[in-house]
């Protein structure tokens, strides 16, 4: 499988082996790289750079997201229940139409800790998602109002 960013060039090179059951990119510098329409279930993204990546309907459940830098990523139509995003920047990302609702077995989307200023929540199922007192979200949103439940910690 190759990874390609916006100008069609390869960043990325992944094995037959590496392709196959949970993917680890923890730590990689990713920015630019299109992953729209893949199956990334379970993937590792953890502390990885990913600026301006794109994600468009992606099938991203239960990844893996802690403390990523994911300025400006396009999470368009992305299925992401039940994913860890604790403590990622994700300022100005766009998750309109995402699915970051509960997963199969009713666990929550982890945004403790997240930035998610100037992020764009058009449609975005939110039933679930838990966050903290550290979670920045867009100016003016009601995480009550979609259904995220505030936890202490």
């Amino acid at each position: 499988m190759e990874i390609l960013n916006r100008d069609g060039k390869i960043i990325l090179r992944l094995g037959e082996r590496e392709s196959r059951g949970s993917l680890d990119l923890s730590g990689r510098k990713l920015n630019g790289a299109v992953f729209d329409g893949l199956t990334l279930e379970g993937a590792f993204f953890a502390q990885a750079k990913l600026h301006n990546a794109s994600f468009v309907k992606c099938d991203l459940y239960w990844a893996n997201f802690f403390e990523a830098t994911a300025v400006k990523a396009d999470f368009r139509g992305a299925q992401l229940r039940g994913a860890c995003l604790e403590g990622a920047n994700l300022q100005q990302a766009c998750f309109d139409d995402a699915d970051l609702g509960r997963d199969a077995i009713n666990g929550s989307t982890d945004l403790t800790g997240a930035d998610l200023s100037g992020a764009s929540l058009v449609r975005t199922k939110l039933e679930g998602v838990i966050y903290d007192l550290r979670t920045r979200l867009p100016a003016d949103f009601d995480p009550e109002k979609h259904g995220m439940k505030l936890v202490k910690g």
